[in-house]
């Protein structure tokens, strides 16, 4: 099945069986491909089939190893999903890749850039010395719960810390 992949491909890796690995038949079973704004999923096979994964809604990563994947030089990456965009599917897996941790970190700091461009896109303002407005309906929320989602942004590195102390006095005089 052909497939058409972004040009700007950040990185790109194969999933296949460890039991084909170890036995040295490194068939593929799936593709892996990072790009500027999106994780493509290409699963080969006897019923093939292709998934985009926006990186906006990867919210977090992390990496297992079996003592099998050790010895293989492989591992998973286990990405946290925004259950609030896709509330079905709230992780999705990078399995038996090369140079797990590389891939780990290159995948949140990608979702991390793609969510910074996103806030900074909406909301204009946002310059040297400027508080972003950070306008999405806030007044329906508790305020324990805006106070948890700017602490988010100063903690992931879209707010500065004297963004985040400005938007919370703000708040908080509310």
């Amino acid at each position: 099945m052909p497939t058409t992949w972004d040009t700007h491909v950040l990185w790109e890796g194969t999933s296949s069986s460890l039991w084909r690995r170890f036995r040295h038949r490194d068939e593929p079973r799936a593709r892996y491909r990072l790009t500027r704004d999106a994780l493509h999923f290409e699963i080969l096979g006897d019923d093939p089939s292709n998934d985009v994964l926006p990186l906006w809604i990867v919210l977090g990563a992390d990496v297992s190893r079996s003592p099998l994947q050790l010895m293989l030089g492989v591992g998973d990456v286990k990405l946290r999903l925004d259950p609030t965009v896709r509330a079905i599917q709230t992780v999705a897996f990078l399995s038996n890749v090369a140079d797990v941790t590389a891939v780990r970190e290159l995948v949140v700091e990608q979702a991390d850039r793609v969510r910074r461009d996103a806030l900074r896109a909406s909301t204009p303002d946002v310059g040297p010395g400027r508080t972003p407005h950070i306008g999405v309906a806030r007044e329906a929320l508790p305020l324990t719960q805006q106070l948890r989602e700017l602490a988010a942004l100063r903690d992931s590195g879209i707010l500065t810390e004297d963004e985040f102390q400005a938007q919370k006095a703000k708040l908080l005089a509310d």
